[in-house]
């Protein structure tokens, strides 16, 4: 979110000479204090809060139709590859390339439970919207010094499947809580005991526990702290993936008949599948990222469970010529809920496609 007031900062150099700051998307100006001869250049950076990624609220930070990142950066001898379009986009990702994940791939990492209309009520009757709006520069702070009893709750909208809840302090020094305990409920009314009980003080908490399914969650504070408690984001994770966020390729539980490359499978031919394990599913639109040569008869299957499992729906295949990969989408019959093992399943073909990533929302 910035350093010291800065998208980038390079600091107390003594020599600075020859550096680039350029290709740089940030909601603040990029700086460097150090001097140099020749001086540290800065260009084709793109200062804007209003970048134009895909969903940024849940991590989307690839570029939308429109961006004004698009083709607005500069070629770096070395450095920059697979350009598309003019010139190179600024940022990391590189519009129409298959999207690719950062950070961690260890479990537990990529089962953040996607960010939906939550709304939080304190037990202080503050409003507390800032905890649940997806935005760590925002922050919602009790009205009394932390004492045991003090509490947040919040409101999915709809049931999920929770197994760990992270309160992110932001750089708030002080108002992390002392203790707190967290239960979960499906109606609002009728909570289960404590699942996790988190005690010791850090910029971001973390509690685990067995996973439920609920609509309701909520912080109970345990101990009592000298200054009110602070929350700047609230976030939740499944035992499994959210198929409302972005189900990457490369995050496939496995694919059958096809190479697994970095970002994307190789090509599906007819009857080879890509899984995702114990994906949570609410909702009844099915959009598939995917390369395919295939001019008729070819489709993906969504099926439920197994290979051969019941068929929510059928995605016609339509190649997508010279502009490659693209973005295809089918309204199921039904709204699928719950926690089902999704496989995608070729037909029609010995090239039916390229997958990229699915999601399935309301």
């Amino acid at each position: 979110m910035g350093i010291n007031g800065n998208s980038t900062l390079l600091s107390g150099a003594t020599d600075a000479s020859g550096s680039y700051f350029s290709n740089i998307v940030g909601p603040v100006p990029v700086s460097a204090t150090g001097t140099g001869d020749p001086r540290p250049v800065f260009r084709s950076n793109l200062i804007s809060d209003k970048a134009g990624y895909t969903d940024p609220v849940n991590g989307e930070l690839w570029l939308a139709d429109g961006s004004p990142a698009i083709d607005a950066g500069e070629k770096i001898d070395g450095i920059t590859t697979e350009v598309r379009g003019t010139a190179p986009d600024i940022g990391a990702y590189e519009h129409g390339e298959p999207i690719w994940s950062t950070g961690c791939d260890l479990p537990g990492c990529q089962q953040r439970i996607r960010h939906g209309a939550w709304t939080a009520a304190a037990g202080d009757g503050s409003d507390a919207f800032a905890a649940v709006d997806a935005d760590v520069n925002t922050r919602w702070t009790a009205t009394a010094a932390q004492t045991p009893g003090q509490s947040l709750t919040v409101d999915l909208g709809e049931p999920k499947t929770v197994d760990r809840l992270s309160l992110d302090a932001g750089r708030d020094t002080s108002g992390q809580p002392y203790g707190f305990s967290v239960s979960v409920s499906r109606d609002g009314t009728h909570w289960s005991g404590s699942l996790a009980r988190v005690s010791g003080r850090s910029f971001t908490q973390d509690a685990a526990f067995p996973a439920r399914t609920a609509r309701f969650v909520r912080i109970t504070l345990t101990a009592s702290g000298p200054v009110p408690w602070v929350v700047n984001d609230l976030r939740l994770y499944g035992d499994g993936p959210d198929a409302s966020g972005t189900l990457q390729a490369e995050q496939a539980t496995s694919v059958h008949g096809a190479a697994r490359t970095t970002a994307t499978t190789g090509v599906l031919g007819s009857g080879d599948w890509v899984a995702f394990r114990r994906a949570a599913v609410h909702g009844d639109h099915l959009t598939v990222r995917l390369d395919s040569t295939c001019a008729t008869g070819c489709a993906l299957q969504l099926r439920l469970d197994t290979p051969r499992g019941p068929v929510a729906a059928t995605l016609p295949v339509h190649a997508t010529g010279a502009t490659a990969w693209q973005e295809q989408s089918i309204t199921l019959p039904h709204r699928l809920t719950g926690v089902h093992t999704l496989f995608l399943v070729a037909k029609g073909g010995p090239r039916v496609a390229s997958l990229d990533w699915l999601t399935i929302r309301p």
